[in-house]
């Protein structure tokens, strides 16, 4: 170095070739150039063979001329319909328009703050994923088709102050260039992402600083058009690089390595951005903070990288290599062995049925070679006989049925390794198949899914906390930020609280929609029967794992009365009574259903007792008065036992006005009998009262009376015989 800078230099700089000398930025990027020229090199046959999956996987049509020009040359697509299943079940499984991102809170929390900021955080990064960047979601789409045939793919997510917001891109392995040592990104020493800028896209980054002038150099597509998967590529869309001119772009390499630009013995972390094919630099910035520099007696010994990019794996590679198996690598070979099978069955049938062979020299004819069409017939000079002589059809076999029996097993083990038997694809294995052995068919065929889905989901964790961490830094310069501050959306302190942890909403070990509403419905089902459920968010598990739009219309968080006697959010809905103390208030309700009942009741019987006294009364008193006047008349002796008959019925009514004033008086309280003998009493006399239909109360019968009385007392005038008919 010609010049040694410092720490603090190289952190605040949005471009360190301003700093630097410009013999030092000339040896920089011929470092940059040959690091990715040795790195490319290093890869040549891994770059070979992902070409070849490419083009078994997009179905790509090449011409064959063995064993003859234009033979059969069939793609079975095992590989293409194993992908297409990966992506089917992962994309809408990991990515759910309703919720994204979510978070997990740490330590204490007793007044609900943490929950409350995590929320606004989860729901601020799925807006960002699904609304504010359009491109999230449509690569996230694509990354699991590249995912599944390459091995591998990246994400990058980078804040861009020319748009003023987060970004996140794609990016093919093709365009991720690693050094051979590499074992995973951390550690890496050189990795560079590759791309096409055009002269606008300079331009914009020159004029804000984040790009230095270069001398004019041309644009060469030659650097990209030359490679194995860009021509597998341009073979299937039909497409071809011409001469460059003025609308070329330039290919552009962003390099992650390590510099000593402090010359103090220990390299930092850069991103070198430089024209691959002039080498020339455009950009160098540190790729770590302040915070992340650690020194131990004044000297650095420690510097943690900012990690931009995310890798996506499909299945980890047992011997530790760098790149992951994919499709193309797992069932290449089975696929390539199908597609040489099928092709021979079908060169044989076709060699079968176009024939051909040898024709010998008695065989004359002046037009050459025949072929034939139908109902077409040729001339020639030789008898029949000698013409069947002369001619030797080509002795071509049939393919047998070894072939088709391996080509069977060959197909049958490569589904088996990708789990994409007909159960799998929507096919009916068979009408009398129970449905839960079809249930748990279909769940161990899915098992060999479930560890790749498990991988997917902690990449999406590590992609999103890598969006955290982003927003921690640059959220306050996003453009819509103030309009999110303005909402009560989130706080960029939010992101710089401790204690939240930022992960996919989507659960790992449940990827089919069925499995999701199931487990649903389950819980609802328990809340519902058990205590210590939360009702309201298993109803809204349920909702979500249906898919429903716009929930909180349809079902809306419970409310309750706070501190202020302002309604606010609850988490729950009140608890269910128990069961125990409502059958004991059931039991109480009535109760006093049929205490009311016995009063009401009670009080009828009263006033039915009251009104029997005043009309026994009232007719003793008028029995007394014409028993005197009957006295009075009487003119011999022989009245004297209707007389005396005439008194033993005012006894009797007087001994039944008393006995109503003794009922009367326990209805009035002032009975010294005990409680219950005194309900007892009531409730005879009410029972009485009913029965005896206006016959008399407290079960007082009609005494038997004489004709001749009953004659007499009848001739005596009305109301005389009244006890009796009471």
């Amino acid at each position: 170095m010609e010049k040694a800078l410092k720490l603090d230099q190289i952190v605040k700089s949005p471009n360190i070739c301003d700093l630097l000398d410009p013999k030092d930025r000339d040896d920089i990027g011929r470092y940059a150039q040959e690091g990715y020229e040795r790195d490319k090199t290093s890869r040549k046959e891994w770059e070979m063979r992902q070409a070849d999956a490419n083009k078994l996987a997009l179905q790509v049509r090449e011409d064959k001329n063995f064993p003859w020009p234009q033979c059969s040359n069939v793609k079975f697509p095992l590989v293409t319909v194993a992908a297409m299943q990966f992506n089917a079940r992962a994309y809408p499984a990991l990515v759910n328009a309703n919720d994204l991102v979510k978070c997990q809170i740490f330590g204490n929390d007793t007044d609900g703050s943490k929950k409350a900021m995590g929320e606004r955080i989860a729901d601020h990064m799925t807006w960002q994923n699904l609304e504010q960047d359009p491109r999230w979601e449509e690569d996230h789409d694509k990354l699991t088709l590249v995912q599944a045939i390459a091995g591998c793919a990246f994400k990058k997510r980078v804040f861009d102050p020319g748009i003023g917001r987060q970004v996140s891109c794609l990016v093919l392995p093709d365009n991720f260039i690693i050094d051979y040592y590499t074992r995973d990104l951390d550690s890496s020493q050189r990795y560079t992402h590759t791309f096409f800028l055009s002269k606008n896209d300079i331009a914009q980054r020159e004029i804000d600083g984040r790009y230095c002038p270069v001398k004019d150099v041309p644009a060469d597509p030659k650097q990209k058009s030359n490679d194995e998967i860009v021509v597998a590529m341009d073979t299937r869309q039909g497409v071809y690089a011409q001469q460059a001119d003025e609308a070329t772009p330039y290919f552009t390499g962003e390099q992650y390595c390590w510099l000593d630009l402090d010359d103090d013995g220990f390299e930092e972390p850069y991103i070198i951005t430089f024209d691959i094919a002039s080498g020339e630099v455009r950009r160098i910035v540190a790729r770590f903070l302040p915070s992340g520099i650690k020194k131990r007696d004044g000297k650095v010994y420690e510097i943690t990288p900012v990690q931009l990019f995310t890798k996506y794996g499909f299945i980890p590679s047992p011997d530790g290599g760098f790149y992951d198996l994919g499709l193309g690598s797992i069932l290449g070979p089975i696929n390539e062995t199908c597609n040489t099978l099928i092709n021979q069955a079908i060169d044989a049938t076709t060699m079968a049925m176009l024939g051909g062979g040898f024709v010998g020299r008695g065989f004359k004819s002046k037009s050459g070679p025949f072929t034939f069409q139908p109902n077409q017939w040729f001339p020639v000079d030789a008898p029949g006989d000698d013409l069947r002589k002369n001619i030797l059809p080509l002795p071509v076999r049939e393919p047998t049925q070894v072939l088709f029996n391996l080509l069977s097993l060959l197909i049958n083990y490569g589904e088996r390794i990708v789990s994409a038997t007909e159960l799998q694809v929507g096919e009916n294995i068979g009408q009398n198949t129970p449905a839960e052995t079809a249930r748990t068919m279909d769940e161990n065929g899915s098992r060999v899914y479930n560890a790749i889905y498990k991988r997917t989901w902690r990449a999406m964790r590590d992609e999103f906390r890598t969006q955290a961490h982003l927003n921690e830094m640059f959220l306050d310069q996003d453009e819509d930020y103030p309009q999110l501050l303005r909402a009560g959306m989130v706080n960029v302190n939010d992101y710089r609280q401790s204690g939240i942890s930022v992960k996919p909403a989507a659960d790992p070990n449940i990827v089919s929609d069925g499995e999701r509403v199931k487990q649903a419905q389950e819980l609802v089902m328990l809340s519902n029967q058990m205590p210590g459920f939360n009702r309201y968010q298993c109803g809204l598990r349920l909702l979500k794992a249906r898919k429903t739009n716009n929930i909180n219309e349809i079902y809306p968080q419970p409310m309750t009365q706070g501190p202020d006697g302002k309604p606010q959010p609850a988490q729950d809905f009140p608890p269910p009574p128990d069961p125990k103390m409502l059958e004991i208030q059931i039991k109480q309700s009535a109760q006093q259903l049929e205490q009311q009942k016995f009063m009401v009741e009670s009080q009828e019987t009263k006033i039915k007792l009251q009104g029997e006294l005043m009309q026994v009364q009232a007719k003793v008193l008028n029995l007394q008065a014409q028993a005197q006047l009957f006295v009075a008349q009487a003119k011999s002796a022989e009245m004297e036992p209707e007389i005396k008959l005439i008194y033993a019925e005012i006894e009797q009514g007087q001994s039944r006005s008393e006995h109503l004033l003794r009922l009367l008086d326990l209805f009035d309280g002032s009975s010294h009998a005990n409680a219950d003998r005194k309900a007892g009493l009531i409730q005879e006399a009410m029972n009485a009262s009913g029965k005896s239909g206006g016959n008399g109360v407290g079960g007082m019968e009609k005494p038997p009376q004489n004709p001749a009385i009953a004659g007499t007392l009848a001739s005596l005038g009305p109301g005389t015989s009244g006890f009796m008919a009471q």
